[in-house]
């Protein structure tokens, strides 16, 4: 039935009520626990190394002769069942005494899974119990393929063939290298373009090695969306090796990278440039090249490929130069938007000063880090680095500490997290007296950025002389706030352990941290955790919906954090010793909604695409009646995905108490065209999370008016 609704009073969304976390639920153990993957004293070992965002997730099991570690299993959890992946039988299993089942070793290892399920890995290759290399192999869905280059001259004579690859993209394409077998063992990279394997690199007069009759070509870069890989060529004068060229491959052709020509070419020919960034999907790539005075080395100097042209990176002037004419550079990341990161050398007259952090904006190069008195050594050295940089040009990284002490020196005293917020540079990091070494040492590190501007990093924890372990920390720029992640310290001696393994782009951490028994210090092991500012700490265990049911003794780490909220990582099991698998999956709350709330047609026309859809979430309270507890001003506005269309928000939201029930409702609009609601549905569905991460959903009935003229199915 529809509910009256009116608004007595429309507020803005502000998201400020308590959030209630999100719950799992724990799917079945991913990996194997059976025969050969149990050790003969009940050890297991199964680990998910990668999740897609589909909540797909690829991993390895440790196989066992006895309690002997015999090789690993890779696999696959699709979704509802977990597959062994790799080649197995004959040419991938050593043979040992007389060959029973626990007697063959076999080696299959996951290296990447994209978003459609295509896992890539390799598997060992053997003759009886002699090793003949390894095969690269890629999962496509449905079967396992061969790649790599295999013909002539790509095995050995006694039978050996190698390949390996870890770069795979969302195309299903491959990038790898293969051994080549002459004289020597050589490197030759490839593409799988997904249809067919071909050669990258240089391979024409000027790289190859004669007599030989050799060349090299290696992988330095990840393989972009486009199809395009970076790396770098050998190159030879007869027999004499001649440095290196960067290369880029386009999709279509191979393009040299880097500096050339006087200046960064020694008098006999010997040239040296290399890719040192990750390629982003416009093709634009750092790199370096060394500079050379006759046959001196001057540095390297760094350098941005733009797609169309190379330009030369780092700070510059006096004292990034020294005084016989040496300069070192270098580009260590690049975004998605073209802006670089790096560092420059510092120098008085031939004394070595450290080096600073810089960014390439797009424009222009500015330094960034710590500087001042707690930052420089009475000689005016310091050393600061860039380690990451988001999309929006913030950057995180560490510059080193110093101090004098009473015999004049300045010895290191640590280092400092911080964060470039796009304006200055920030002191980031757990600054207090638990922190700090009663000599003044304080170590912390900013690991890693989301697109928000969040950063999660470490701290040393002591106590006074002694190391006392690390605590993680999270801090969000919108609170200027940092938050320490360690729920339980040793009460013995105030030692503690937590570290982040992963932070995504909705602002949610996982990690792992050591539990104590605050009675008698003992440790409990590692347990999980999650924390978005919006939920808080939380030990993941005691959110899952019966985890002793499920088979489940304790959730030990968590690796990984998909965009669904699903979470990857470790646990233990009853009656075994060792590291299981697991899945959790946000438990969906299922909500009430009503299209078209002054209604009771819920009508909506599909040949008028820009009309509003309006409808309201409903706010509910097991103590007001309601099915479950559900606060709807804690809704994420910017995750509601409508109808088949998955349309965004178009006009609101506004949030009050609708129905008079005391519970905070939504009303929200979407734009019909984006729906793709047709003629002729009879409901939509609403999806979206709280701000805490927790998936809800919400469906109702409608009806397509207006459809004379087009608009419907076919």
């Amino acid at each position: 039935m529809k509910q009256f609704f009116y608004f007595s009073l429309l507020v803005l969304l502000a998201g400020t009520s308590a959030a209630t976390p999100p719950r799992y639920t724990l799917d079945e153990r991913l990996g194997f626990y059976t025969g050969v993957n149990v050790a003969s004293n009940g050890y297991v070992s199964s680990v998910p190394q990668y999740l897609n965002e589909q909540g797909q997730v690829a991993g390895e099991s440790i196989r066992y002769s006895g309690t002997s570690y015999f090789g690993e299993d890779a696999w696959l959890y699709t979704g509802t069942s977990t597959i062994q992946l790799g080649f197995t039988g004959a040419g991938y299993e050593q043979c040992f005494s007389g060959c029973t089942t626990n007697q063959y070793y076999r080696k299959s290892e996951v290296t990447a899974l994209n978003d459609q399920g295509q896992v890539l890995g390799t598997s060992d290759r053997y003759s009886g119990t002699t090793d003949l290399g390894q095969d690269v192999w890629l999962y496509t869905g449905t079967s396992n393929i061969l790649l790599g280059l295999t013909g002539p001259g790509y095995v050995s004579s006694r039978g050996s063939r190698t390949s390996s690859a870890s770069q795979l993209n969302d195309q299903g394409q491959v990038a790898g290298w293969s051994f080549r077998y002459t004289t020597d063992i050589n490197f030759h990279s490839w593409l799988y373009t997904g249809t067919s394997t071909v050669p990258l690199g240089f391979t024409g007069p000027g790289y190859v090695n004669l007599p030989y009759g050799s060349w090299e070509s290696h992988i330095s870069t990840n393989l972009n969306n486009q199809g395009q890989v970076g790396g770098y060529s050998l190159r030879y004068s007869g027999f004499i090796p001649l440095g290196q060229d960067a290369w880029l491959y386009t999709g279509t052709s191979t393009l040299q990278l880097g500096f050339t020509g006087p200046g960064y070419e020694r008098s006999d020919g010997y040239r040296d440039s290399s890719l040192t960034s990750r390629l982003n999907e416009q093709g634009q790539v750092a790199g370096t090249s060394t500079r050379y005075s006759g046959t001196t080395n001057l540095g390297r100097d760094a350098w941005l490929h733009t797609g169309t042209s190379t330009i030369p990176l780092g700070l510059a002037g006096a004292e990034y130069e020294r005084s016989d004419g040496y300069k070192d550079s270098y580009a260590n990341s690049l975004n998605d938007p073209g802006q670089v990161i790096g560092s420059s050398r510092r120098f008085s007259g031939t004394t070595d000063l450290g080096q600073d952090a810089w960014l390439y904006t797009g424009s222009s190069t500015i330094q960034i880090g710590l500087t001042g008195p707690a930052f420089e050594q009475s000689n005016g050295a310091r050393s600061s680095s860039g380690t990451a940089i988001n999309n929006q040009g913030q950057v995180i990284g560490s510059s080193s500490r110093y101090a004098v002490v009473t015999d004049g020196s300045w010895p290191g005293r640590g280092r400092d997290a911080w964060l470039y917020t796009g304006t200055g540079t920030i002191l980031l990091g757990l600054i207090d007296a638990n922190h700090e070494r009663n000599d003044s040492v304080r170590i912390g590190d900013a690991r890693q950025l989301n697109d928000q501007g969040q950063v999660t990093g470490y701290t040393n924890r002591y106590i006074g002389a002694a190391d006392a372990g690390q605590d993680a920390w999270f801090y969000d720029p919108t609170l200027n706030q940092t938050f320490n992640l360690t729920p339980s310290v040793r009460p013995s001696d105030g030692y503690a352990y937590s570290k982040v393994a992963y932070l995504n782009d909705d602002g949610v951490a996982v990690g792992s941290y050591e539990l104590y028994d605050q009675n008698t210090s003992a440790s409990l092991g590692l347990r999980a955790f999650y924390f978005s500012v919006a939920d808080g700490f939380q030990d993941l265990g005691p959110l899952v919906d019966d985890l002793t049911e499920a088979g489940w003794s304790t959730l030990a780490a968590a690796n990984k954090v998909n965009g669904a909220g699903n979470i990857i990582g470790t646990g233990t099991l009853p009656g075994m010793t060792g590291d299981a698998a697991y899945l959790l999956r946000p438990v969906v709350t299922q909500v009430q909604m009503n299209i078209d709330p002054w209604s009771t047609a819920n009508q909506v026309k599909p040949n008028s695409p820009d009309a509003s859809i309006m409808l309201v979430i409903w706010g509910q309270s097991v103590a007001t009646g309601g099915a479950v507890d559900f606060d709807a001003s804690q809704i994420d506005p910017a995750s509601l995905k409508f109808a088949i269309g998955e349309a965004p928000v178009y006009t609101g939201p506004w949030v009050a108490d609708g129905n008079s029930d005391s519970n905070p409702d939504m009303l929200v609009g979407f734009r019909t065209g984006d729906s793709a609601i047709a003629c002729g549905d009879t409901e939509a569905v609403l999806k979206g999370t709280t701000f805490a991460g927790a998936p809800f959903e919400a469906t109702d009935t409608i009806q397509t008016i207006d459809c004379e003229t087009g608009g419907c199915h076919p």
